[in-house]
Parts: C-alpha cells; sequence; structure tokens
C-alpha cells in the first residue's frame, strides 16, 4: 500500500518538476544562443578587412532582434579594449531602416525582415557593411552570412559569392570555418 501511494504521488510531482523546470532550460538555452550568436558577431569583424576606412568605434546595428541586441551589449562592453571598441545600435523597425545603416561596419537582421532583405542588402553593398541573419534563404537573397543550427549547434554560412560585390577582403580563415 505504501508504494502505490508513492508511485501515484511520484507521477505528479515529476510532471511538476518538468513544468518548472523546462521554461528556465529553454530560456537558457536561448540565452545560449544569443551569446553564442553576439560572439560571433564580434569576432567576424577581425576576420574582414574593408576598401574604405573602418570608423572608431567599430559599429554594429541590430533589426528587430532585441535580445541579441543586449546581448551584443554585454559582451561588446566586455571585449573593447584600448586597440578596439564597439558602438551597438538598435535600428528601430518603425523607421526608415535603409538610411539608420550608414556608418555602420556589420549589421544583424533579426526575424521577419524578408521583405526589407532587398534594400538592406543593396545598400550594404555599397557601404561595405557585413550582413549577418539566421533566417534561411538570407544568402541566397544576398546576404553575406546567414547563422544555421547543425546538430544542435550554432555555425554559420558565408556566401563567398557576394564578398566581391560588398567590396570586402574576407580571411581565408572565416572562409574555411564556413560551413559551405
Amino acid at each position: 500500500m505504501k508504494n502505490a501511494f508513492l508511485s501515484r504521488l511520484a507521477v505528479p510531482i515529476f510532471g511538476v518538476i518538468l513544468f518548472v523546470a523546462f521554461p528556465s532550460n529553454v530560456r537558457a538555452q536561448s540565452l545560449n544562443e544569443e551569446s553564442l550568436k553576439a560572439s560571433y558577431i564580434l569576432k567576424f569583424i577581425d576576420f574582414v578587412r574593408w576598401e574604405r576606412p573602418t570608423s572608431n568605434p567599430t559599429k554594429v546595428g541590430v533589426v528587430h532582434d532585441p535580445s541579441l541586441f543586449r546581448e551584443l551589449q554585454a559582451i561588446a562592453a566586455k571585449k573593447s579594449r584600448a586597440t578596439r571598441s564597439f558602438e551597438i545600435v538598435e535600428i528601430d523597425t518603425s523607421s526608415d531602416k535603409i538610411g539608420k545603416l550608414s556608418g555602420l561596419d556589420l549589421v544583424y537582421i533579426g526575424r521577419n525582415q524578408q521583405p526589407q532583405w532587398a534594400g538592406i542588402v543593396k545598400f550594404a553593398r555599397q557601404e561595405s557593411i557585413i550582413t549577418v541573419s539566421s533566417e534561411p534563404g538570407f544568402l541566397e537573397e544576398g546576404g553575406l552570412i546567414e547563422f544555421i543550427t547543425l546538430q544542435n549547434r550554432i555555425r554559420f554560412s558565408l556566401n563567398l559569392v557576394e564578398v566581391d560585390l560588398y567590396n570586402l577582403g574576407v580571411s581565408s580563415k572565416l572562409a574555411q570555418l564556413s560551413v559551405k
């Protein structure tokens, strides 16, 4: 009788533990993903040479991804040093995105921005701004770097065809690290 009582009690308790633990695991995984993306983004800059003089500090814009914006700010504050500092700016999605890209070295384009890709890519090519997104199909539309998930790991693909159109010199190491 004691074992029957314990087994009936164990199932609901286990269910409550899963219910409570699941959302925090999802948040931790999401935070970890944002942290990895932010670290990658700041590292990409080390592997690129611009034909134009680069801004000081290195200016990174984020379109429509507030959590990545916050993570970039936190990591950039830790990574800033005498030889390189970062300015992280959030591009307001309710205003003219294209005009706000002026002066950036890199722009990350968040979710649901596919209708804006053509204009952003066109402007980025003219101004030699690295373009990055996590949205599938971004490379096919002229984007430079696309984050992808392979075997539960964040990776990236580099669009080597577009590098010349962006007037950027990309290190062969970055091309080797790309999954495509």
